[in-house]
């Protein structure tokens, strides 16, 4: 078996995890007054769960997130869509390349990209005004950038860093356009791309 394989028992682990991202995303829902806090976790949960059940899967995995995406009311539902599949080929390609170096790596690469995500989530508010009278707002405004929840919020049409679960905490009052501007489809495409690349290198390797 290829790293390009899917993995024997991924289909019906796939359509389950397609089923609790979907329940989830509706749970999120209706607990909290807008979608963000539902696209948050979403996005926590793209690129591990497109590691775990394999590039092939990715379609029946992201079958209920599309559907509800593409119902929800918002700016811009499709490119929350756009960022989340970006995430989860990204993960799909990380998997593939690993478990070619070490068949049974899976689950740990799935396990090491939602451990990353949540740090880097979590980057911005523990560098935000908290950390010390000495915070730097740039490096707040560059670590947002870099998280996966920022990437899917903004590309969805909301401004993560004015949502008041981040806002104080991240010191967004000091943090203007001229330091970072919201995240867009080009960026949410990102992903997708190196996804792409590391899937392809995966799969000539496996021919050479």
């Amino acid at each position: 078996m290829t790293a390009g394989d899917p993995v024997p028992g991924s289909g019906w682990r796939a359509t389950l995890v397609s089923v609790a991202l979907g329940l989830a995303l509706l749970a999120g829902r209706a607990l909290a007054p807008g979608p963000v806090p539902a696209l948050a976790w979403a996005a926590l949960a793209a690129a591990p769960l497109g590691a775990w059940v394999g590039a092939r899967r990715l379609v029946p995995l992201l079958a209920l997130p599309a559907a509800w995406l593409l119902l929800e009311p918002g700016p811009r539902a499709g490119g929350a869509l756009v960022a989340l599949i970006g995430l989860a080929l990204l993960g799909a390609g990380l998997a593939s390349l690993a478990i070619r170096r070490a068949p049974g790596t899976r689950a740990t690469v799935a396990g090491s990209l939602l451990l990353a995500g949540a740090v880097l989530t979590a980057l911005p508010i523990l560098a935000g005004p908290g950390s010390g009278p000495g915070w730097d707002p740039a490096l707040v405004a560059g670590l947002l950038d870099l998280s996966p929840v920022t990437l899917v919020v903004e590309a969805a049409g909301h401004d993560w860093l004015r949502d008041p679960a981040i806002y104080d905490r991240a010191g967004g009052d000091a943090i203007g356009p001229g330091l970072r501007a919201p995240l867009g489809l080009l960026a949410a495409g990102v992903p997708a791309l190196v996804g792409c690349f590391a899937l392809g290198a995966s799969r000539a390797l496996d021919r050479s």
